[in-house]
């Protein structure tokens, strides 16, 4: 084990730590790459963790507060959270190291956005795929309840009505990118003059102002428009009485075991005095009276099931309160406490490799950040119904909407106070072009299934374009 200040001891093996040869705070680092990997996934899993737990925390007061309220602001702020912290953890060290670690942060702002709006936004419409035929208003929408062979062009999804606005949306709240981003393309040759910066700088005051005022309004519309915050809770509801019915209904059949060899419905002696024929009805009457008594269980486990629902006292709104106030209290101090030391991992990793910190932190850090956001959005999608497809992409664009305004407005900040210079008009030129191939797609409300190969070709090749303009280009 690795040894740390104050007698402490890590739980990563000595093995894979052995060139540790840093120590920041009292959470433990390395200068190999593979120590670094294994602290990478070690905070990233904690990272992802928390962000659970505040996603569960955020969740529960819904039941108990104004749903526009929570689910339009709170929700919407608790879910960038864990994006905020590392993009603050990038841009708060050292001055002779925060314009390297700043790289991370950027990273982490292009990676989960563009993760978002690819790899979940296909794999959901794999998911909820259904056959798309003429309704008889004459509008080509997917079906529930009818998925036939699988077909490029003849299945899809079909979404609400608020989803093409929710994708203008997104579309719009981008442009903030090129409020700095257009006085940065005068000094792409010379991105670290004094010129540069003093302009910058400026620039950069100025997009966060118009990112805070684009948050401002898009909460104010999440408050107004309580549509999507009450689909979620319904099926959130339902998805809660499921899984307590499931595992109620197989505890009460715990007892039911199907016949095996090794305990045949009739057993050797009754076999020897029958014949074949006998045999094959004492099985058909075995089987049948299984099949009603397992179905008599399941109606007895359902009745125990209401009786208990109903002698359980529901929770006060004070009792949901105290585990929500809980629950994002603890979500939230490992956020605080693992984002500095995860950011240190991914540019100690990108020095022990010889590759720019961006590349990690863009494939890394969303996966930690978004996990809550990916999984129930997934879930939402293997219903296969209209609505849940609706929250799967309204949450989708909802999470870019939120790095567009909140998450770049504290990156900005971050560039503004610590007179930081811009070096990222790659990064951003990805960004935009990707936010606006997708926002495209959405702006009909039957989407195909063909156009998964061009959303999902654009995560790997926004890393490569990324690189031809840096290196290729020379855009800095």
């Amino acid at each position: 084990l690795l040894f740390l200040p104050g007698g402490g001891r890590s739980v990563l093996p000595y093995s894979l730590m052995v060139s540790a040869s840093c120590i920041d705070g009292l959470l433990p680092c390395s200068a190999t790459v593979t120590g670094n990997i294994v602290l990478i996934i070690f905070y990233g899993s904690i990272l992802g963790s928390a962000a659970k737990v505040i996603s569960d925390g955020s969740e529960l007061l819904l039941d108990i507060l104004n749903p526009g309220l929570i689910g339009g602001l709170l929700l919407p702020v608790l879910g960038a959270l864990p994006d905020c912290a590392v993009v603050i953890a990038s841009g708060a060290g050292a001055a002779d190291e925060v314009q390297e670690e700043l790289a991370i942060g950027v990273g982490t702002l292009a990676g989960s956005t563009i993760m978002l709006l690819t790899l979940p936004w296909a794999l959901g419409m794999f998911l909820a795929r259904l056959d798309i035929r003429r309704t008889p208003e004459g509008k080509m929408e997917a079906m529930e309840g009818f998925r036939g062979a699988f077909s490029w062009k003849n299945q899809g999804v079909t979404v609400d009505d608020d989803m093409p606005i929710n994708s203008i949306i997104m579309m719009i709240t981008s442009l903030s990118y090129l409020i700095i981003q257009g006085v940065a393309f005068a000094y792409l040759a010379h991105p670290e003059s004094k010129t540069a910066r003093s302009h910058e700088r400026g620039f950069a005051l100025a997009t966060c102002i118009v990112c805070l005022i684009a948050f401002v309004l898009y909460s104010t519309y999440q408050v107004l428009n309580t549509s999507f915050q009450e689909r979620k809770i319904k099926e959130a509801h339902r998805i809660q009485r499921e899984h307590i019915l499931h595992n109620k209904v197989l505890a009460q059949l715990g007892s039911f075991r199907p016949p095996t060899e090794a305990s045949p419905l009739i057993d050797e002696e009754q076999q020897r005095d029958v014949t074949a024929h006998n045999v094959g009805l004492k099985w058909k009457k075995k089987a049948k009276d299984s099949a009603e008594k397992r179905e008599l269980e399941e109606d007895q486990a359902r009745q125990v099931l209401n009786i208990q629902e109903d002698a359980e006292e529901p929770r006060t709104p004070r009792q949901i309160a105290t585990k929500a106030a809980i629950l994002l209290v603890i979500g939230t101090g490992f956020v605080a406490v693992f984002a500095d030391p995860m950011v240190s991992a991914i540019n100690n990793m990108g020095e022990a490799m010889g590759v720019p910190p961006f590349y990690i932190s863009f494939i890394v850090t969303p996966f930690a950040s978004n996990a809550s956001e990916v999984i129930s959005s997934l879930i939402f999608a293997m219903k296969m119904k209209k609505t849940n497809s609706s929250l799967t992409y309204s949450q989708l664009y909802g999470a870019a909407t939120m790095n567009n305004t909140l998450v770049l407005g504290i990156f900005v900040a971050l560039v503004y106070m610590r007179n930081l210079v811009w070096e990222f008009s790659a990064e951003v030129i990805v960004i935009l072009l990707v936010e606006v191939i997708v926002g495209i797609f959405a702006l009909r409300t039957t989407m195909k299934m063909w156009m998964c190969i061009p959303v999902l070709a654009l995560y790997p090749l926004s890393l490569l374009f990324v690189w031809f303009l840096e290196n290729v280009v020379g855009w800095q």
